[in-house]
């Protein structure tokens, strides 16, 4: 096994920063004469359709989200004003100094 194939079966792709640095590793590695340019745009490719993918897979949760915030308000409108509680009561002890 080479040591290009070694270096990508350790990565963990499931972020866009993740993604990220890989294209910039890959661009380094290019620059440095370490890694061709055929192998550089296929895995550019590979990257490319993966950021993809995780874009497509956040959008899908947010879009989740919001229709879940429409047919269930009251769950959502409990939540918010616990959290406005919360935050009068941190001004309130900011306020305080304490």
């Amino acid at each position: 096994m080479s040591e290009d194939n070694k270096r990508i079966q350790r990565l963990t792709l499931t972020k866009p920063e993740h993604v990220r640095k890989y294209l910039a590793r890959i661009a380094k590695d290019v620059q440095n004469g370490d890694l061709d340019l055929k192998t550089a745009r296929v895995l550019i490719t590979a990257s490319e359709a993966i950021l993809k993918g995780i874009r497509i897979d956040e959008h899908e949760q947010r879009i989740n989200e919001l229709e879940d915030r429409l047919t269930n308000p009251e769950k959502y409108q409990k939540q918010e004003q616990e959290a406005d509680f919360t935050d009068f009561l941190e001004y309130k002890r900011k306020k305080e100094g304490k």
